[in-house]
């Protein structure tokens, strides 16, 4: 499809929304055969045309945000691409495509024993990343006043505190070559890893305290019942033994005041 018609279909949404539907049907079908000629096709159409996207036609933009840039292979960076372009065109998805990038800087790596596919998922991860930082400083750099936003959206991608050390640190590292670029950003960035690392230590502190037998427990995990008994008893006994011994007293002083 031209350009133009894209354009005029878009713009006519309120008018005609059959065809507006239509084209995002196109669009979607494309992208989930995984037609790369028509995939690039449509990313050098919309990239032409990002000015007339809003708030009312994300419809088309949500359908590019759902793939998996995992899947994309020759066609990945047209794709990074196109996101700075959209974000300075309308920086309305500035949150949306920040959002999306940052889901893509923490992936596990996969549960294998394979050292060679370990290697080339490494590898392949490390383009991925470096890819993914270059579109994240081309976002702030087109659109300066999404630093503001940039630790609100990172905070809802921090890695969950079960996650393996290597996600944790993976991510850290990323952000932190964000931060080199963005000096800007290192305030937010601190404060809500600092607030992680925190959340991190009260939830495992908890979870010890939880799997740690408690002081009244013995140590086949029961309650010591008659422990609490014996110990009640032995309390009772000496209280009544300083009882007697107090009246005791008592009657003697006032037997040797009599004498």
């Amino acid at each position: 499809m031209e350009p133009e018609e894209a354009r005029r279909i878009i713009l006519g949404k309120r008018r005609d929304d059959r065809q507006y539907y239509g084209l995002v049907e196109a669009i979607s079908k494309d992208f989930e055969a995984g037609d790369t000629q028509r995939m690039q096709e449509w990313l050098s159409t919309l990239s032409r045309i990002v000015s007339c996207f809003s708030k009312d036609t994300n419809h088309i933009i949500d359908v590019l945000l759902e793939q998996d840039l995992w899947s994309l292979g020759q066609i990945r960076q047209d794709f990074l691409s196109f996101l700075p372009t959209l974000v300075s065109s309308c920086s309305l998805y500035a949150e949306s495509c920040m959002s999306y990038l940052l889901g893509y800087l923490y992936r596990p790596l996969p549960q294998t024993d394979n050292e060679e596919q370990l290697e080339h998922v490494e590898k392949l991860r490390s383009e991925v990343d470096t890819a993914v930082l270059s579109t994240l400083h081309d976002i702030l750099h087109s659109v300066p006043g999404q630093l503001s936003n940039f630790g609100k959206v990172m905070r809802e991608h921090v890695p969950h505190y079960t996650q393996d050390i290597y996600v944790h640190r993976k991510f850290c590292f990323n952000i932190y070559d964000l931060t080199l670029a963005f000096p800007a950003l290192t305030e937010d960035v601190l404060n809500v890893l600092v607030n992680q690392i925190i959340q991190m230590d009260l939830q495992y502190k908890a979870e010890e305290e939880l799997r740690e037998p408690s002081g009244g427990e013995d140590g086949d995990g029961q309650l010591d019942v008659y422990d609490d008994f014996e110990d009640l008893d032995e309390e009772e006994e000496v209280e009544e033994d300083t009882t007697y011994r107090v009246k005791k007293s008592q009657q003697n002083q006032q037997h040797q005041q009599h004498q």
